[in-house]
């Protein structure tokens, strides 16, 4: 739920406003007050009704095996998914469409590094290790190998897999459309603040709690989050 919320919560609330987690932390806005962040929490409402009877007991490796063999019909994921889709069924055919916004003009692809490397500021070898950075964030075939295995997509926008399936022309298609970069929430935003929101949305979702009273709990809960500070 918690991917699904950044998923969200990019289209609707920080494709319009990008300092939106930042004015969160500075007091200047807040979920119970915010019309986005409330059509963010509503979206899980419209899936919750047209889902699965128990959504909350299928985790990742149960939701791929349904999707491959045909039991559900789409999957809120990402390019992680591929590969376990098509252990599960080699002969998949497997599309991509952007998460769909309430404004037509903010559904795009939603796109983030999958994985972040860094140094050790204490580290013997600054030079050596600049130097691994720098291809790891710039040699292209070495992206390209990496997509290959990963069948994933690179942020290196002139380098794409050469896995032939519908769902990789389905992306380049929308990545030349235009592109979100869901970075923007998750830095704002810690993660694990993002994960404590979803229980509330859960809460609400099993009848524990009102739409209004879960958005006021996760700014209750602001209270305990450790933001990243400048």
């Amino acid at each position: 739920m918690g991917n699904s919320a950044n998923q969200f919560a990019t289209l609707e609330v920080f494709s319009k406003y990008p300092e939106w987690g930042s004015d969160l932390q500075k007091g200047k806005v807040s979920f119970a007050k915010s019309p986005e962040y409330k059509v963010t929490f509503q979206h899980f409402k419209n899936l919750y009704e047209n889902t699965e009877k128990d959504p909350f007991g299928v985790d990742f490796t149960g939701a791929a095996d349904m999707f491959a063999n045909g039991k559900t019909a789409m999957w809120i994921i990402g390019t992680w998914a591929p590969a376990q889709i098509f252990k599960n069924n080699p002969d998949f055919k497997l599309g991509f469409f952007p998460t769909p916004a309430v404004d037509a003009e903010n559904t795009k692809l939603i796109m983030q590094s999958d994985y972040t490397w860094s140094a050790s500021k204490t580290t013997e070898h600054p030079k050596e290790v600049k130097k691994v950075l720098e291809i790891l964030a710039t040699d292209k075939n070495l992206a390209k190998e990496y997509i290959n295995q990963v069948q994933t997509q690179s942020l290196l926008t002139d380098v794409v897999p050469d896995v032939k399936s519908d769902y990789v022309n389905d992306i380049n298609q929308y990545k030349n459309a235009g592109v979100i970069d869901a970075n923007i929430g998750n830095v704002q935003i810690p993660w694990p603040y993002q994960q404590q929101y979803t229980t509330y949305i859960a809460e609400w979702l099993l009848g524990k709690k009102t739409l209004d009273e879960a958005l006021k709990a996760t700014d209750d809960f602001k209270s305990k989050v450790k933001f990243q500070t400048n």
